[in-house]
């Protein structure tokens, strides 16, 4: 994997960090990405999910987080917090059930 230096203005806030890492743990145990709802209940923040959606844009914004639309869990991890791109194995319904 190639590392990519974070331009200024690339940096996380501790919120964002612990939101993108949320993300990617549960990509990587589940395969698919969280909704807003969950990542907020995972973060304590349960009557905060607006928030959390704030939080998606500024990381979509900085490079770390692709949306693809107001689907609830349309989410693509690009890079992981610590500025390294990521790929992660995401479920489709193609996808071999195990």
């Amino acid at each position: 994997m190639s590392r990519r230096r974070a331009r200024k203005g690339d940096e996380l806030t501790a919120r964002q960090a612990q939101v993108l890492d949320y993300v990617v743990a549960h990509v990587e145990l589940l395969g698919y990405p969280p909704t807003r709802r969950e990542v907020a209940a995972a973060l304590g923040l349960t009557d905060c999910v607006q928030a959390i959606a704030g939080h998606f844009e500024a990381l979509a914004a900085k490079g770390y987080l692709e949306t693809e639309t107001k689907a609830a869990r349309a989410l693509r991890v690009v890079r992981l917090s610590c500025g390294e791109e990521v790929r992660l194995r995401y479920v489709t319904q193609d996808s071999p059930r195990g």
